[in-house]
């Protein structure tokens, strides 16, 4: 009885089963995390043959979505290297218990910001948002800094804050979505490559 997830706006109406593994008595789930860490929401993609041929080293996998289930709540440290000019940012992305609480991420704006987030907690008994450190290019002091953004649901509005180097805001289009179609604020060429060296919260 295998589940094969796919990702979409509706996680769980997106279960479907695959008669090939329940035909051959097998209790698997064949998927791989995808990279919207942020969400916090475990979203999967297919990845299953026709036939279930190969299962994608179930124990592997299985432990290594475990592990992510155990810390989904903890934000990643990452280092970034440039392999062409050997420019080296560490920077710690994601989010941590605290700021399951709007209250809590207002204080990490400007106090006019800040103002029109609690205005808007003061107006919804249960606001629903998106938060996270991301990755952003400040092109005012010319490197990779993270940067908490704020995404208030049903058109409320987003709020991105300030390069924490040179203080100067940061504009939506210097968020950093793919890294491998990222230039390196130095040396100009797409070359960068990131690696995971801690969790923090």
């Amino acid at each position: 009885m295998a589940i094969h997830t796919v990702k979409g706006e509706d996680f769980h109406s997106k279960l479907t089963s695959c008669s090939a593994c329940r035909r051959a008595g097998r209790m698997a789930i064949h998927a791989m995390k995808v990279k919207d860490f942020h969400s916090k929401c475990l979203s999967y993609t297919v990845y299953c043959s026709v036939a279930c041929k190969d299962v994608l080293e179930w124990e592997a996998v299985e432990r290594k979505q475990r592990l992510e289930r155990e810390f989904w709540y903890m934000g990643k440290i990452i280092k970034i290297t440039c392999v062409s000019c050997g420019h080296e940012w560490v920077n710690e992305i994601g989010c941590g218990l605290l700021h399951g609480s709007l209250g809590n991420i207002a204080e990490l704006f400007s106090e006019e910001e800040s103002r029109e987030i609690r205005q808007h907690m003061a107006q919804n008994a249960y606001p629903v948002f998106d938060f996270a450190y991301r990755l952003a290019h400040c092109h005012h002091c010319e490197s990779l800094v993270s940067t908490p953004v704020l995404e208030l649901q049903d058109g409320f509005g987003r709020y991105i804050g300030s390069c924490k180097q040179c203080g100067r805001k940061i504009d939506i289009a210097d968020i950093i979505e793919e890294m491998d179609r990222t230039s390196c604020p130095v040396c100009d060429r797409v070359s960068l490559h990131s690696e995971e060296m801690g969790l923090w919260d």
